[in-house]
């Protein structure tokens, strides 16, 4: 992005390649690299305080092709741009799906504690026998 949520970025599919809108800077790596590992880069923490740093604005902050020119770079060769950017992948994809896997925990958590609930109020429960545990755990 190059207006309002300056430095944001993304790989742009192919069927979009040459493509070209104001609020945008699209820029195309040498072939024989991965974009994957640039778009990577570029979403990265010292990126963003580089962009952060070097942005103009005040209403909303924009960045130019020279800030996007400048932006200091580690540039490994190609094979290693594409492992990086699979590794990068495959951990973004375990957290994900740990995410997943932890937010199907607390949905069912919360329909758990929901029926306790209400099996307790409706009397379905007498958890009277259970109150010198209750009282240990206050």
């Amino acid at each position: 992005m190059r207006t309002g949520n300056a430095g944001i970025r993304a790989v742009l599919p192919q069927e979009l390649v040459g493509s070209q809108c104001f609020t945008l800077l699209v820029s195309s790596p040498h072939p024989e690299n991965s974009s994957h590992y640039y778009a990577e880069y570029l979403n990265s923490t010292p990126a963003k305080h580089y962009f952060a740093l070097e942005s103009w604005g005040t209403a909303q902050l924009n960045i130019s092709v020279p800030i996007l020119q400048n932006l200091p770079c580690p540039v490994p060769p190609p094979d290693e741009q594409r492992q990086i950017a699979d590794e990068i992948n495959s951990q973004k994809a375990e957290r994900n799906r740990q995410i997943s896997f932890a937010t199907r925990g607390i949905a069912l958590l919360r329909e758990y504690r929901a029926a306790l609930i209400s099996a307790a109020v409706t009397g379905q429960l007498d958890i009277r026998k259970h109150e010198n545990r209750i009282e240990a755990l206050a």
